[in-house]
């Protein structure tokens, strides 16, 4: 694996090419940098558990608010944010961050019929 640096200007690059920066410390509040009106959904192995086939194209309609999901990187607990208006597992067990995610993306996948 390539060895990463935190700069001063917080912000991570790889050392060979500091022009190119693979990620940046923003500034609060974290929702001013999310889309406008979006639904910000927790997620957690305590929610609501759904089925994400049904829960994304219920809550991803045309001409209707961006969705932004929060997740951990633990698979205990869940990660606590102020701003989540709706908490949701995404499985009836303890997941990853990794997996979690997984499943968000293939459920996004499997509704805009990407193979």
């Amino acid at each position: 694996s390539l060895p990463l640096s935190l700069s001063l200007p917080l912000s991570l690059s790889l050392p060979l090419s500091l022009s190119q920066v693979l990620m940046k410390v923003i500034k609060r509040p974290m929702t001013a940098h999310l889309p406008a009106g979006a639904l910000k959904v927790g997620t957690s192995n305590l929610g609501k558990l759904v089925d994400l086939d049904e829960y994304i194209p219920s809550h991803l309609k045309p001409d209707e608010r961006p969705i932004v999901f929060v997740v951990g990187s633990m698979a205990h607990g869940q990660a606590t944010v102020d701003w989540e208006e709706e908490c949701i597992a995404v499985s009836q067990y303890p997941l990853s961050g990794s997996v979690a995610l997984g499943r968000i993306c293939n459920a996004f996948e499997r509704h805009w019929g990407i193979l």
